[in-house]
């Protein structure tokens, strides 16, 4: 009896010190957090290795410093899951121990650190989010206000600074295709135009990518004012007979009153007959755009009906007008930019018209203005180019 008892006596004493020594000496008092890092403690546990052991530990580390990161701040949406957002990565290990006697599982004691530039990186892009949500809201009251300086203001700042946010509760294609309705309440298609392409091209998501698409289809068409805005147009005007050329305030009346329908300023300019010739015969536009610079214009809106005198006065089937004595007329025009000199289009429209010369011009300038396939056509490339041109 007394041998047995004095066995269970040293047998205590070992187990109890058995579990003195598979404890840390630092577990109950972990480094505290300083400048550089923050630290957090843990202990994993696993019957298959030491490895998964200790990768459990790191779990729970990472959701430590996932909360501690949520906690710190005032955070909108507490279901926002940093751990799953953010690889926390920059988690390592700054101490570990493993007890010296083993059980029937591995556990490994480990305190990790995070560095504290981490933390206020994340941290600064939850409090990001924040203040979009608040901005995403001012911007949509804004819309329904009419108040479209700002809200277009503030939706291209939300745009602009959306990647530097965490789930804001609304996403990047959400404020690009509000922006794009915007625009278009203000009838700049080709602005509306230009972010519903960027979702379109840029989304991973089938959802907005239909989306964008049907929103493209139901565009109106492309105005005047898309392509000038508020920039000047000078007006050169002319009409030749064979080699004669004479200046035609007839046809720069009807050009400036399509231009002011479509809410585009216009200046008018004049010149003598060898100007003229220089322009549209040998293509030397620098006179023209001396007095276009001299008007403040930004571009140059030059344009010539010819009639041609062999086919003049034979009797053609007009629709709506019968059989008549008609013109055949081409207007040639030219868009130039005045900084720079560059062409930014030239085409023509050719037809027969009844009547005199100025109902022929008239006619023809309608299509030039109102046509799809002409000025319209060439509207994109006309604001690009003045946006090219900053």
């Amino acid at each position: 009896m007394i041998a047995g008892g004095l066995l269970y006596s040293c047998a205590s004493t070992a187990a109890g010190d058995a579990s003195a020594a598979d404890i840390p000496s630092w577990w109950e008092d972990p480094h505290k957090h300083d400048q550089s890092h923050l630290y957090f403690k843990a202990k994993g546990e696993s019957f298959l290795s030491l490895e998964d052991a200790r990768a459990e530990a790191f779990k729970s580390i990472k959701k430590q410093v996932a909360e501690y990161i949520q906690s710190s701040i005032e955070v909108r949406d507490r279901r926002i899951d940093v751990a799953s957002r953010f690889e926390l990565r920059e988690v390592e290990s700054f101490r570990e121990f493993e007890p010296p006697h083993r059980t029937d599982q591995w556990i490994v004691f480990v305190l990790g650190r995070y560095p504290r530039t981490e933390y206020e990186r994340i941290r600064g892009r939850l409090e990001q989010a924040d203040r979009l949500v608040k901005e995403w809201a001012v911007a949509q009251s804004n819309v329904n206000r009419e108040e479209f300086a700002q809200a277009e203001s503030r939706l291209l700042g939300i745009i602009s600074q959306y990647d530097l946010s965490l789930s804001p509760g609304f996403t990047l294609e959400d404020a690009k295709l509000a922006l794009a309705g915007l625009y278009l309440k203000q009838g700049s298609v080709l602005k509306a135009r230009t972010w519903i392409q960027d979702v379109r091209k840029s989304t991973t998501e089938p959802g907005w990518r239909s989306r964008a698409e049907d929103m493209e289809r139901n565009l109106p068409e492309i105005s005047l004012n898309d392509a000038f805005g508020s920039r000047k147009v000078a007006l050169f005007c002319c009409a030749s007979a064979g080699r004669d050329f004479r200046n035609s305030p007839e046809m720069q009346t009807e050009a400036s009153a399509q231009l002011a329908r479509a809410g585009v300023q216009a200046a008018m300019l004049t010149f003598q007959e060898p100007v003229a010739t220089q322009i549209f015969n040998n293509g030397n536009a620098d006179a023209l755009l001396a007095k276009a610079r001299d008007a403040g214009a930004d571009v140059v809106l030059a344009m010539m009906l010819n009639i041609d005198s062999s086919k003049t006065g034979k009797a053609v089937k007009i629709p709506g007008d019968g059989v008549t004595s008609a013109l055949d007329a081409t207007v040639n025009y030219n868009v130039i930019l005045v900084p720079s000199g560059r062409a930014l289009c030239s085409d023509e429209v050719r037809g027969f018209s009844g009547g005199s010369a100025s109902t022929a011009a008239r006619n023809l300038l309608g299509i030039i203005f109102n046509h799809h396939g002409h000025l319209r056509r060439h509207a994109a490339a006309i604001a690009q180019a003045f946006e090219d041109e900053k």
